[in-house]
């Protein structure tokens, strides 16, 4: 598929700073890769010059994937493309020791923080029992974080909303630095601290990315914001894409204000739809030309086939999950549509309670999002160091210490009380410990981890001398699976049995 006029604008515009409104559907994604491979193809721009950020790893990828078709794999793996934290997280790896850090520093995510500072607020406050909820002094500190606030900053001007939040971010910070532990959220706080106090690093990363590329732009913080800005301060090459009417990422600090007031050089809107049929552009464009904050644009796509959209109301949720089977069962039948070609969409998993009518005779059965809590398991097993769910996850053991005491629960943990829990204590070095070491506390994990190269060798061989030497069954057989990594502690592999 070609690109249409205001897409091949926006791929030969690649000096300035260039504003890339991009409602849904109409090829962004295109216009972004195409553009990578103009000015690394016909202007003869280097690969290494020209950095694209994004918000999850999944897009990072698909852009990867498609700047390696058209310029080759050689150098599409000399453009850098990654998230935002991605990004901050390479800088920081290499450059943090300026700030006090040591490069092999941990990094803590949610749920860490949500302990520690548990912790930490047990101690400001001398409390030993079960504290109130800290949801409102989680949900400052983040803000803060993303938003690249200092506890020293004025009240008047950034506000707290008490000042035990306000203490406890600034005894955060000390902490984390003492325990040379970096916050996921403070990762590009803390890039932008590096090139702001370091300015000959900010000047070496300007000179080899002369061209940046952020997409999404309309669902940046202030920091990422922040961050865009001191990179192309140097050559003012900045490409931002975005469209503020899907700005929807407010509640976890994104800002629509960064795109509405972007300093533009030019300014290229993509309206063009390639996704959805003219009845749904046009009562989008009817719904969303109701805003007041937002740049001027008319989504229209060039298909003629269109249905009318069709609206159900129901009294009840057991009414609107038997309507929804109803017309399911209709498409299925009259449109000779396949079961995986249709899809539910919810506002919260309790729209999900209707999975009870999709049991009925010629629907096949429900599996809603029992996968999200069953790898929410494995993850949660695998990072506290629990054998088998470890080598799905990592495939290797990390070496990661903790310098608070990890709790451990689960199903390698059940009866055990505090006092065996408190092995896992700050700096414990004993592997023996339940938890020592924090990754390491497993001895299933590291069995199995061990010797899974060694398991999988085995069984691969014994299927071959069962299949191909002895292709009677009632010659060997392999013993069961719970005796085939019995052995492991001992070194036996696994083991044949032969049989008269």
């Amino acid at each position: 598929m070609s690109l249409n006029p205001e897409q091949e604008k926006a791929v030969h515009c690649s000096d300035g700073r260039v504003l890339i409104l991009a409602g849904a559907g109409s090829g962004k994604t295109r216009v972004i890769v195409h553009r990578i491979a103009h000015m690394v193809r016909h202007l003869g721009k280097s690969p290494e010059s020209i950095i694209g950020m994004t918000f999850t790893n999944k897009a990072a990828a698909e852009m990867r994937h498609r700047v390696q078709e058209m310029i080759g794999t050689t150098a599409a793996q000399k453009v850098t493309l990654c998230t935002f934290h991605s990004f901050c997280m390479q800088v920081l790896r290499r450059e943090i020791h300026k700030m006090g850090y040591t490069r092999d520093f941990s990094l803590y995510d949610e749920r860490d923080m949500r302990r520690l500072i548990g912790s930490m607020a047990r101690e400001m406050l001398n409390h030993e029992g079960e504290l109130p909820s800290l949801e409102p002094t989680f949900a400052a500190l983040a803000q803060a974080s993303q938003q690249g606030l200092k506890a020293a900053e004025d009240d008047e001007e950034r506000p707290w909303h008490d000042n035990f939040s306000k203490d406890l971010y600034e005894r955060l910070q000390s902490t984390l630095r003492a325990y040379n532990a970096v916050n996921f959220d403070s990762l590009i706080t803390l890039t932008i601290q590096l090139f702001e106090e370091h300015p000959d690093t900010l000047a070496r990363y300007q000179e080899r990315y002369r061209y940046i590329m952020i997409d999404e732009y309309q669902d940046t913080n202030p920091a990422q914001m922040r961050l865009a800005e001191l990179l192309a301060n140097r050559h003012n090459n900045l490409c931002v894409v975005g469209d503020d009417d899907q700005s929807i990422y407010g509640w976890r600090g994104a800002e629509i204000k960064n795109i509405l007031n972007f300093k533009a050089d030019t300014s290229i809107t993509l309206e063009q739809n390639y996704r959805s049929t003219p009845t749904i552009l046009a009562a989008a464009n009817a719904v969303i030309r109701n805003n007041q904050n937002r740049h001027q644009k008319n989504l229209w796509t060039a298909s003629q086939i269109s249905e009318p959209i069709e609206v159900f109301h129901a009294l009840t949720d057991t009414e609107e999950a038997q309507a929804v089977v109803e017309r399911i069962i209709h498409f299925r039948q009259d449109k000779n549509l396949r079961w995986n070609d249709m899809a539910i969409l919810y506002r919260s998993n309790a729209g999900a309670n209707g999975q009870r009518e999709t049991s009925r005779p010629g629907l096949p059965g429900y599996r809603g999002l029992s996968w999200l809590r069953r790898h929410r398991r494995l993850w949660r097993n695998a990072r506290n160091g629990r054998g088998r769910d470890r080598q799905r996850w990592f495939g290797c053991r990390p070496r990661r210490r903790h310098p608070y005491r990890r709790n451990h629960t689960g199903p390698f943990n059940r009866g055990r009380g505090d006092s065996r829990r408190s092995s896992a204590h700050i700096g414990s070095r004993n592997p023996r410990r339940r938890g020592g070491r924090g990754w390491h506390g497993s001895r299933c994990g590291r069995r199995f981890g061990k010797f899974l190269p060694c398991i999988k060798r085995a069984a691969k061989t014994a299927h071959f001398i069962e299949q191909r030497l002895h292709p009677r069954p009632d010659v060997w057989k392999i013993g069961r699976p719970e005796r085939f990594l019995g052995r492991v502690g001992k070194k036996e592999i696994g083991h044949l049995q032969g049989r008269d």
